[in-house]
């Protein structure tokens, strides 16, 4: 925009200026589907969200309130994915977008369960009469098993 002022002595134009019109954050998140997810340990995870408004929204991805930073950004898209998870992985991750009209936030819950397996079975053992005996046992999953 510019302003021309006119008077019976003359014209003089203003320098121009941009007006914005500012939009608030609209975050839209595409996957997963559902607030929390269930995965076994090497199972794919990805979260995807498009994130527009004006100005251009700070986008910001947490895991347990620790910052993440995204796999991709492309245009409005940002993800965030894992090929194989772990249960390091495991946790709620926050996503929040803000500008400065307003901010918006989805979270993911992300729980991890892992087969179990025996990597040192029992063996057996000698002991005498009246002493106690101890079975040693390794095995791996997660959550960690409960033992009888």
């Amino acid at each position: 925009y510019r302003v021309v002022l006119k008077n019976a002595l003359g014209e003089t134009e203003s320098t121009p200026c941009v007006l914005t019109v500012l939009e608030p954050v609209k975050l839209t998140k595409i996957a997963p589907t559902s607030d929390v997810v269930d995965l076994k340990v090497g199972e794919l995870f990805e979260i995807s969200a498009d994130v527009v408004g004006k100005e251009a929204p700070k986008v910001q991805l947490t895991k347990d309130g620790k910052e993440v930073k995204f796999t991709s950004v492309e245009g409005t898209r940002h993800i965030y994915s894992v090929a194989e998870v772990k249960p390091e992985h495991q946790g709620v991750y926050k996503l929040t977008a803000k500008n400065k009209t307003s901010s918006e936030e989805t979270s993911v819950t992300l729980n991890i369960t892992a087969p179990l397996s025996v990597s040192q079975p029992l063996t057996d053992i000698n002991v005498l009469l009246g002493q106690p005996g101890t079975f040693n046992l390794t095995c791996d999953a997660f959550p960690a098993p409960k033992v009888s």
